[in-house]
């Protein structure tokens, strides 16, 4: 049985996905996404909590990727508790999927 390798381009790929993530939240007029928007709502983050970037650490071949929540959105939602600033919450393939189709970008994760 072979051993199958990611190719080094897939890191070189979500870095680029991730930059225009950023971009894109950074924006004037971007939209504000939340906890909810992407399914991450619970115990560690409310859904009311703010996305403020994505960013990623670990082996280049398969990297792990987190955004960084604030918040709350809306004085209306600071009902739902605050948010420490900088809460740290691990992305996988379906909020990324969302993350890039709330944001009109054309990603491809989880390939």
């Amino acid at each position: 049985m072979s051993e199958h390798h990611l190719s080094r381009a897939t890191h070189t790929l979500d870095l680029a996905q991730l930059a225009q993530i950023d971009e894109r939240l950074a924006a004037s007029g971007a939209p504000t996404l939340t906890a909810a928007d992407l399914g991450l709502a619970d115990d560690a983050v409310p859904g009311a909590a703010v996305l403020l970037r994505v960013w990623c650490r670990g082996d280049p071949e398969f990297p792990d990727i987190f955004g960084d929540f604030g918040g709350p959105s809306t004085s209306a939602s600071a009902s739902a508790g605050p948010v420490a600033a900088g809460t740290h919450v691990r992305l996988h393939t379906p909020s990324l999927l969302a993350l890039s189709r709330l944001l009109g970008l054309h990603h491809r994760w989880g390939v």
